[in-house]
């Protein structure tokens, strides 16, 4: 019999966490579950991490890239190898709480629900909770195009549970090489999505590292973000929802670089380093704007919160 959720682990530099990731996995309250490792070329012990593991669990499953493909490729391998009806995926310097699988599967209510998100904690190295974060919990309906498909869900991939069916029939793939390749996927999952439940239990742990992406910051981020924003969009075209969603796609790229520029006026960055990153997201998301017409469309002062709200304060 086919298991009920594939578990799917992109490994890449994780070997340092990897254990009691997957230890998190293997001891869910619901057993019945496949645990899917793909190695994306890894250089550390993460592959031979886990063929050690599998030798004790059976429900552990190693394939190995023989290019690198980022973590949205890996992502891809796992769902093109997942035998459930249901997928979710883990980070692998991550872990979640024991009753997490079994929580988000019995939110599917008999497999009749498309997508289920719960809550999740950002911890630092020691487990202390930093913060707990989630969106508003609910039922939602959207056989009519009615939730805010950028809003409704975090973007993230790693606290959900995801029909198998709504990726591959609709062929929706992971970019890869790309930081934000959650951003670019998980608005696209939902608008396919029948019926979204957001439960309010935080179940997993977001392990933030002084090394990890989301303290480092780099001029790819920005170019990143934009190519997210452009698959998006190309998304909305080819289904004839960009005038629907025209004032969500415009605030959600208000909301990402405003968080991106903020994140980095607070890092421990020199300021020359700083005014490089910020000039580089305001000529970028400038000329994104105008290259794709969006400024045509809007009035004078929406123009300038669109250019400026991404800079500290709002202020030029």
């Amino acid at each position: 019999m086919k298991p009920l959720v594939s578990v799917i682990i992109p490994l890449y530099n994780t070997d340092a966490y990897l254990e009691k990731c997957l230890n998190s996995v293997c001891g869910q309250s619901l057993q019945d579950i496949e645990i899917i490792c793909v190695d994306d070329c890894s250089p550390d012990r993460s592959a031979e991490i886990v063929s050690d593991m599998a030798l004790t669990d059976k429900r552990i499953s190693l394939i190995r890239h023989e290019k690198n493909l980022g973590q949205g490729g890996a992502r891809n391998t796992g769902v093109r190898a997942a035998s459930a009806n249901y997928v979710g995926s883990v980070d692998g310097d991550d872990w979640i709480d024991a009753e997490m699988f079994q929580t988000l599967y019995d939110a599917t209510q008999g497999e009749t629900v498309d997508l289920v998100c719960c809550g999740w904690k950002l911890v630092d190295e020691s487990g202390e909770i930093i913060s707990q974060q989630g969106r508003k919990p609910g039922v939602h309906d959207n056989r009519n195009d009615t939730l805010d498909i950028f809003e409704v869900l975090n973007p993230a991939l790693w606290n959900k549970l995801i029909r198998k069916s709504l990726i591959t029939e609709h062929q929706i793939e992971f970019p890869h090489y790309l930081c934000f390749e959650d951003l670019a996927t998980t608005p696209r999952l939902v608008s396919k999505s029948n019926s979204v439940t957001v439960i309010e239990d935080r179940l997993y742990n977001y392990l933030r590292r002084e090394n990890s992406q989301v303290v480092s910051y780099s001029s790819k981020q920005v170019y990143d973000y934009i190519e997210a924003f452009s698959i998006l969009r190309k998304y909305l075209i080819e289904n004839n929802l960009l005038d629907h969603y025209f004032k969500e796609f415009c605030g959600m790229i208000q909301k990402h670089l405003n968080y991106y520029s903020r994140s980095v006026m607070n890092s421990n960055l020199e300021n020359e380093k700083k005014k490089s990153l910020l000039s580089c997201l305001y000529t970028e998301k400038s000329a994104y704007l105008n290259e794709i017409g969006i400024l045509d469309r809007l009035p004078v002062d929406d123009v300038f919160n669109l250019c400026v709200s991404d800079l500290p304060g709002g202020k030029v």
